[in-house]
């Protein structure tokens, strides 16, 4: 359950952390920030992004809904980095 702003190019997210979260260590569904959002020109952009980060091993979320994952007309991609900040690369128009 979460509350999403948007304002220009800008979009916070604000997402109502698990019951049973544990403050040992990072997750983005604890007490923090969810994830972070960054836009690019186009959804071939979005591909080649994609299978760049898939080819040096990052974490892909979501991977089988792909392009679609958030949400109908939402062309994005969703990856974890190295300390599991879920992280988004989506077309411009969709903020």
């Amino acid at each position: 359950m979460g509350v999403s702003y948007i304002q220009d190019n800008s979009l916070i997210v604000f997402v109502k952390v698990e019951d049973n979260h544990k403050l040992n260590g990072y997750h983005r569904k604890n007490i923090g920030s969810n994830h972070m959002a960054f836009t690019v020109k186009n959804n071939a952009t979005v591909d080649v992004i994609r299978e760049s980060l898939k080819q040096k091993g990052v974490v892909e979320l979501y991977g089988e809904k792909y392009p679609y994952a958030g949400g109908k007309d939402h062309d994005a991609f969703y990856f974890e980095d190295p300390d599991r900040i879920k992280l988004e690369i989506v077309t411009e128009h969709i903020i």
